[in-house]
């Protein structure tokens, strides 16, 4: 890939042209038949025999002039609904839905993570959950639902891996489909989001205050863009019919997404998307015109007030300038956007409303507490279809009855589990149901001891004042604050100070502060322990961070700019004075002062906590020495906001597992995380259970799965690295990206290309630890695979045999993969086709898997067309991406894609 960052430089410049014409994204919803309301029919816009189109265009009708319609566009974000209302139709609500209602309250349902949908491989599970997920919303009040997210997962480092649905763009699609057709299908409607290119936490919406620096720069190519970004929302419209597209944050190839005329022209022109692209809050719409002009169909349409960030750090409301002065309504009057435009932007908002019901079926809160046991029963059973078995060394899963004693070891396992990703994805468990009771009312007559094992996930209690001394032996940390926030420590401090602790909740006032957050501080202090032991410190917060103890890194984050916390577990000698060092700039923070929010928290906050040593590890082996099985369970906090710097468990959760392993060789770990993770005890271990975050069901879920009332039915929708050297985006360059000369991050270069997920572990020979598609059952199946055959329209269809030859019911996942001839480039294996199959013991299925056309084409950046090569492809039928069981050829001839699609 050589080359590639100046290459995709000169295209970005030159607005990459090969995708599109820029102006078809302006065009229309499509050209209307005749639209006649019936004799006497005084509102037609409210009759739902009309169609879609005609309905929104009776509603057009009723504006007199351009600067009536001028004026609904221009009533800011939130506002404007008033028109609405007079003429009958009702103003609808809505929020963040990935996994959940995040603004409900207490009384909603936190469903499983949408990564635990991907994994079950399963469209039915996906209609399932749309469908819940939808009634949820419905009996909320809201008929709008900012979800499914459908970003891929570039790398494990990004932070919102769990809100997505993993690597594989075909898997993408063919769980976003169902679960958007279930959602509307409630009359919700459903936003896809982030188109598109969206990758990383890390930079996505420049230096804050809002829109005060760009954002950060993905130099992709074009085959990249049309493989592996696009797919997902290809399929979201044109099999799912999803009626808005929320484009993201980022610059891709130099120009914003939000203002990107070539990829929302593919949105519009290729794909016939008929609704409403809107931008992400805050930082997605960088202009108004150019947004526009390029297909930005919602927004902000006018220069708007907005809070910034003047001498001192101090925030002022004042006139937003960072749209250059631009505004619609004087945009129309120069002719830059013309009126038949104007038209397609109110025409968008209507036409999918319309069409799925939304406006006929307004929904009304049916109670305060929403969130109802049946529904709850559901998501426990979602889980289960998602939860993925690593490993089960003599089949010790599900647990045997001759278990008298289990050990339930783990923070996880109590009330202050993490269930939820952070950010705008996050639903509050007020309805959890812990694991603890839960396994205990389930194992009868069997004892059940319980060990918390570690301090848990949250931020620890700040650093005892009396137990720091900084510069001239005074209590507290010596506080040193710099011009500058790139972390160099450079020239004289412009303040020291000492502080009583690292205990940031604001941004200071002082005119001596450098304004639009552009200052660092170092405190420094020596920590004297009154214990030998593991002294345990968290650092909490956002922007960028370092904690050294003794002069060692021993943690840090980056460039987040919603709340993230890293742990430090370090031996310490009663008595021993230990140098504590923190560094710090709030560079990229949001807001003035730290408010808690998503889960998380907000603003310019940095907190230094601590906790002495303690017996919980200890406790932990007592309780496994004392019992047949040990069960522990661990997890992570993920998110909006956090991208991720390390693939291990987080604090001392390997230790506690190793340390439970040497003491009962029937240990068995179960996961709740986001993504992949490490794991340096996995062969000492018995079982590995990955139960995602599960979110309200925790509890009933896993006492279903480990005791055999459920079957664990998920396959790995992401690639496990053996460890943090493999993958794609392992260079700086690669990720988190270059620094602009003004120390920011400019450029990510995707040098891998297409080659994302396991189709990277395979072009490169990398053995992971757990390949994609990888998960085991509680039964066993023989597999064979028939003959491949051709159909006239270019499909081609594999029947498979799958036979349960075990003694329980359980699912297998057939997998299809293509590889194409060696000349196009591509990857060695490419997921092409899935069937889940659930068996009775001893029943035998014969399933037809069909690849479609489009499985044998690649993107030919030459053409800039879909192409097949003539040639020989191959065929597999797996397990997993790196279990094939059958390996068939097929020569096809070459084959111009359509014009409009996409594998």
């Amino acid at each position: 890939m050589k080359g590639i960052g100046r290459r995709w430089q000169l295209l970005g410049a030159c607005a990459m042209l090969p995708f599109a014409a820029p102006a078809s994204a302006q065009q229309s919803t499509g050209d209307l038949v005749a639209c006649n309301a019936a004799p006497g029919e005084t509102r037609p816009w409210l009759n739902p025999a009309h169609s879609a189109e005609c309905r929104a265009e009776f509603v057009l009708r009723t504006f007199d002039t351009v600067e009536a319609k001028l004026a609904v566009l221009t009533a800011g974000a939130g506002r404007g609904t008033d028109w609405l209302t007079a003429l009958g139709l009702p103003a609808l609500r809505g929020g963040d839905g990935p996994a959940g209602i995040r603004n409900g309250g207490v009384g909603v349902t936190s469903f499983p993570t949408p990564l635990t949908v991907a994994a079950s491989f399963d469209r039915a599970t996906a209609t399932l959950y749309g469908d819940t997920l939808a009634q949820e919303f419905v009996d909320f009040g809201f008929n709008r639902m900012g979800g499914p997210a459908l970003d891929i997962a570039r790398s494990w480092n990004f932070g919102r891996v769990s809100e997505s649905f993993g690597e594989d763009p075909f898997l993408t699609g063919a769980i976003a489909a169902p679960q958007v057709r279930a959602i509307q299908g409630r009359h919700v409607l459903s936003m896809v989001k982030h188109y598109a290119v969206y990758t990383q936490e890390q930079g996505r919406a420049g230096d804050h205050p809002l829109r005060t620096r760009p954002a950060v720069n993905a130099v992709v190519s074009e085959r990249a863009i049309r493989e592996i970004y696009l797919p997902g929302f290809e399929a979201a419209i044109r099999e799912g019919g999803v009626g808005q597209v929320m484009c993201s944050f980022p610059r891709i190839n130099g120009v914003y997404a939000c203002e990107h005329p070539q990829l929302l022209g593919i949105l519009k022109q290729e794909w016939g998307f008929d609704g409403q692209v809107v931008p992400d809050f805050p930082d997605a719409q960088r202009s108004i015109v150019a947004a526009v002009a390029a297909g930005l169909d919602g927004g902000y349409m006018v220069g708007q007030a907005q809070q910034q960030a003047g001498p001192g750090g101090s925030l002022a409301t004042v006139t937003d300038n960072s749209f250059n002065g631009e505004d619609l309504r004087v945009a129309v009057a120069k002719g830059e956007i013309s009126t038949a435009r104007v038209d397609d932007l109110i025409r968008r908002r209507l036409v999918p409303q319309f069409r799925i019901g939304a406006f006929d079926h307004p929904a009304t809160r049916v109670a305060a507490d929403v969130s109802t046991p049946e529904r709850r029963r559901v998501a426990a059973e979602i889980v289960a279809r998602g939860a993925v078995l690593l490993k089960n060394e003599g089949g010790i899963l599900p647990l045997a009855a001759t278990a008298k004693t289990i050990a339930v070891i783990g923070h996880q396992a109590g009330p202050g589990a993490v269930v939820a990703e952070m950010g705008s994805a996050h639903v509050a468990p007020m309805h959890l149901a812990p694991v603890l009771p839960a396994i205990r009312q389930r194992a009868g007559t069997a004892s059940v001891l319980h060990a918390p094992g570690t301090l848990g996930l949250d931020r620890l209690p700040l650093v005892p004042t009396g137990m720091v001394r900084g510069a001239g032996d005074a209590a507290g940390f010596t506080a040193e604050y710099f011009a500058n926030a790139d972390l160099d420590f450079a020239g004289k401090p412009f303040l020291s100070r000492q502080e009583a602790a690292v205990d940031n909740l604001t941004i200071p006032t002082d005119a001596a502060f450098p304004a639009n957050r552009a200052w660092s501080v170092r405190w420094r202090g020596s920590f004297t322990p009154t214990e030998d032991g593991i002294q345990h410190f968290t650092l909490a917060g956002s922007g960028t961070a370092r904690l050294f103890v003794d002069g060692t890194l021993a943690g840090r984050f980056d460039n987040t700019d919603f709340g993230d916390t890293i742990y430090a577990n370090v031996p310490m000698r009663a008595g021993r004075p230990v140098a504590i060092r923190v560094e710090w700039t709030p560079r990229v923070t949001f807001r003035q002062a730290a408010v808690d929010d998503y889960g998380t928290t907000l603003g310019p906050a940095l907190r230094l906590g601590w906790a002495g040593p303690n017996r919980l590890i200890d406790d932990a082996v007592a309780a496994a020495r004392a019992s047949d099985v040990a069960i522990v369970f661990v997890g992570h906090r993920v998110g909006e906001g956090m991208d991720r710097q390390s693939l291990a468990l987080p604090s001392d959760q390997d230790a506690l597992i190793q340390a439970v392993a040497a003491a009962n060789p029937n240990t068995v770990v179960v996961l709740q995380t986001g993504g992949p993770v490490t794991m340096p005890w996995l062969p000492k271990v018995r079982a590995v259970l990955e139960m995602w975050l599960p979110g309200d069901a925790f509890g009933p879920a896993a006492a279903a799965l480990l005791f055999g009332d459920a079957e664990p039915g998920g396959r790995l929708p992401v690639t496990f690295p053996l460890d943090e050297s493999q993958g794609p985006a392992r260079r700086p360059a690669e990720y988190p990206g270059r620094l602009s000369r003004s120390g920011a991050l400019d450029d990510v270069v995707f040098a891998e290309g297409h080659l994302v997920g396991y189709r990277y572990w395979d072009a490169h020979g990398q053995t992971p630890l757990f390949p994609f598609g990888h998960g085991l059952s509680y039964t066993r199946f023989d597999t064979m695979v028939g003959a491949v055959r051709q159909q006239p329209d270019g499909r081609v269809a594999l029947d498979v045999t799958v036979h349960n030859v075990g003694g329980r019911t359980g699912s297998e996942v057939i997998q299809a993969y293509v590889g194409l001839p060696a000349r196009t480039g591509a990857a060695p294996r490419q997921l092409k086709g899935f069937q889940k199959v659930t068996l009775m013991p001893g029943e035998r299925r014969t399933v037809t898997i069909d690849l479609p056309r489009d499985a044998f084409h690649h993107w030919d950046e030459r053409r800039h067309a879909w192409m097949r090569e003539a040639g020989t492809y191959r065929i597999m039928v797996g397990r997993s991406s790196r279990d094939i069981l059958h390996t068939a050829t097929i020569r096809l001839p070459a084959d111009r894609g359509r014009p409009s699609g996409g594998p």
